[in-house]
């Protein structure tokens, strides 16, 4: 589920894509280009593809596709230095109600093996004979500093930093830090997860919970007041602080590639999120046609929550 979840966005991504490539000149003849979208998980065996077409304006002006715009029965494959994985096509259920819903389609494959550092090639030819090709290496993990001995926040302390190390250069790491709790409900305890904010600003009288961003940093700020105001958030689940129980924090760190790092640089300049907009400047590395053809690496690490803090809170 999580991999078809991935697919559908990778698909919107690619409409996106080839929307914001050119300007819309309505008597301009239509030439059909095709879009590749894969992001390789490092740490997955499953990986998606998408193909898709460019789409004609409609006729009342609009570029508003409707149904399935996936390239079927194209030959896909993906070198991992000397190994090779071919990919099949598939479809499944459209469930984010764009493009009038139905169908779906792009490509899987179930057996992937790769590795950090290891250069990657698709090759996709399609039905027509037209052929997509790109290439990356996936970056290196990195050597997330983290003493098992040490736990944070110290009591005295208004900040407090987490980092790591790394060889490779023109990458981002995409920090992310998440409370392990658990809920007494029924007289079980349910585990809970929350992911936690860097800091915060008031804005209009309200707080607005500010997260990391990827970057090219390796070390990342975390505001003690904003972790506080945080964890009291559980009290809207729950009044009672008895009813809870927090284990400790999760450090998720994601290596992007140079290609990822890229498309997130240029779309970033524009919104500051990880999404493109039809007046976003667009990127693409893949030849023949366009899209985005990258790879990340995902590396987690457990982090000691201080118990003196946690009980100076009420917990």
């Amino acid at each position: 589920m999580k991999n078809i979840l991935v697919c559908a966005a990778t698909l919107g991504l690619a409409l996106l894509l080839f929307a914001c490539k050119e300007s819309f000149e309505p008597n301009a003849p239509f030439q059909e280009k095709y879009v590749l979208n894969c992001l390789i998980n490092a740490d997955d065996s499953i990986q998606t593809l998408t193909i898709t077409r460019g789409y004609a304006p409609n006729p009342d002006g609009s570029a508003t596709p409707m149904g399935d715009l996936g390239v079927k029965d194209a030959l896909v494959r993906i070198w991992v230095e000397d190994s090779v994985y071919f990919f099949h096509d598939t479809i499944t259920d459209r469930t984010d109600g764009t493009h009038g819903g139905g169908k779906v389609s792009f490509y899987v494959c179930n057996f992937y093996r790769t590795s950090p550092g290891k250069k990657h090639t698709v090759e996709a030819i399609l039905p027509d004979g037209k052929k997509l090709v790109s290439s990356f290496t996936m970056p290196s993990r990195v050597n997330i500093t983290m003493d098992p001995a040490v736990s944070v926040p110290s009591i005295n302390a208004v900040s407090y930093f987490l980092q790591w190390e790394t060889y490779d250069r023109d990458v981002y790491f995409y920090p992310r830090l998440t409370l392990n709790y658990s809920h007494l409900e029924n007289n079980n305890w349910v585990p809970g997860a929350k992911i936690l904010p860097s800091d915060y600003i008031s804005r209009n009288g309200t707080m607005q919970y500010m997260y990391p961003i990827p970057s090219a940093s390796h070390v990342v700020k975390f505001e003690k007041a904003a972790l506080t105001s945080a964890i009291n958030d559980l009290l809207k689940i729950d009044s009672d602080k008895s009813h809870f129980k927090i284990s400790g924090m999760w450090l998720d760190v994601y290596t992007l590639d140079k290609y990822l790092t890229s498309y997130y640089s240029n779309t970033a300049m524009q919104g500051g999120d990880f999404t493109i907009r039809l007046d976003e400047v667009d990127f693409t590395n893949v030849s023949g046609g366009l899209g985005v053809f990258a790879g990340y690496v995902h590396q987690t690490v457990f982090v000691n929550l201080n118990e003196e803090y946690i009980h100076s809170l009420g917990f």
